[in-house]
């Protein structure tokens, strides 16, 4: 790293005025590598991240439009086009999921959910003309992905699940199609869960906008849901220590989507864009765990279960 600090000549980005204690390389794998730098009077953390060329420039003009919005989230400091290399300033505070281990307890989450909503809210508003290297949501790449859960699922799951599933999936895909010039796309994080919240001094700030996209905001409040169920299973191994009741989760999942509809107004098919994108989650991470973590099948069947429940109010 030092030799990678060298090249790309600190002096003129200006990064020689931090006092550097230590560097460490934190994350290396396909997407790239992640450096943290660590300051001697430890008052900030920087990161420099060497990550797939889109994903920096479009992260680096993300975090830019935020810090003008005053919204919480890392300070940008420097793109550098020739190193491919994104440099900034780490945002204070923890995960909410590290509180939400800590207290195991949902009454926190419950005081906070309006906060939450109005976080996320705000990053929809955003005006994502101005963001370079965005990518939209396309009708081929939905397509392309339900081609995966279902090969996926019809591989591990059997008979049992696949003839239901796959009708409700293919009838769910039409609808949702059918109304795509109708739904206002909006900058969506993603990725938005307790993970990508962080909490400082009472306030609430978002990271990680690598997957960030144009796409129909409901998808986020979806993620957000799905991820909390998930918890409440205690499914994958790092939420198997969070102990949070199922009928807690369920009351804050509805008043997560009332508070959202009501700050937002998007109430247009609401219902069928919900379950839409609820069953893209739940099928996504079902194939993820199954096909590229190699968790058992049986382990992640809960997933699978919740598509086949939300069949039900389709079917």
């Amino acid at each position: 790293m030092k030799q990678v600090i060298k090249k790309i000549n600190l002096e003129r980005i200006l990064l020689n005025k931090i006092n550097i204690e230590t560097i460490k390389l934190i994350r290396s794998n396909l997407l790239g590598e992640i450096f943290l730098v660590k300051t001697k009077d430890k008052k900030d953390v920087y990161v420099i991240n060497k990550n797939q060329i889109k994903k920096q420039k479009k992260a680096f003009y993300i975090m830019s439009i935020l810090k003008k919005e005053n919204i919480l989230a890392p300070e940008p400091l420097f793109y550098l086009n020739k190193e491919n290399l994104l440099i900034y300033k780490s945002l204070n505070g923890l995960p909410y999921l590290n509180k939400l281990k800590k207290n195991n307890s949902t009454i926190d989450l419950c005081k906070d959910i309006n906060k939450l909503c109005k976080l996320i809210f705000s990053f929809h508003k955003i005006d994502y003309k101005k963001i370079k290297n965005i990518k939209k949501e396309t009708k081929n790449n939905l397509i392309y992905e339900k081609k995966w859960w279902q090969d996926t699922i019809k591989k591990n799951a059997g008979k049992k699940y696949t003839e239901k599933l796959f009708t409700f999936q293919n009838f769910l895909f039409k609808k949702y199609f059918n109304n795509w010039n109708i739904i206002k796309f909006k900058l969506t994080h993603n990725d938005f869960t307790l993970d990508n919240i962080i909490e400082y001094k009472n306030k609430f700030g978002l990271i990680d906008f690598y997957d960030a996209l144009i796409s129909d905001p409901i998808k986020d409040i979806a993620s957000f849901n799905v991820r909390l169920l998930m918890m409440a299973n205690k499914f994958p191994k790092q939420y198997s220590n969070i102990k949070l009741k199922k009928s807690d989760i369920i009351k804050i999942e509805k008043n997560f989507i009332n508070h959202y509809l009501k700050i937002s107004k998007d109430k247009k098919y609401f219902n069928l864009r919900y379950i839409f994108w609820k069953n893209f989650w739940f099928s996504r991470m079902y194939s993820w765990f199954v096909e590229v973590e190699k968790y058992s099948p049986k382990s992640a069947s809960f997933l699978l279960k919740n598509i086949y429940s939300l069949s039900n109010n389709i079917l």
